[in-house]
């Protein structure tokens, strides 16, 4: 039988692993968003100069 402190040390271990699961899904999840976001940023930027372009030409 697990004396009370083993158990104390098992419970944080396990707390710990935990909290280093959630912190690496965080990261995962930013970096994931951010990639999403910096896509759509070179998209609109792409439309925007075909825009100018399409004007450019239309003048």
């Amino acid at each position: 039988e697990l004396t009370h402190e083993q158990q104390r040390r098992n419970n944080t271990k396990a707390d710990l692993n935990l909290m280093t699961i959630a912190y690496n899904n965080e990261v995962k999840e930013r970096r994931r968003w951010w990639f999403s976001y910096r896509e759509k940023n070179r998209r609109v930027t792409k439309l925007i100069q075909e825009k100018f372009a399409i004007q450019l030409l239309l003048k």
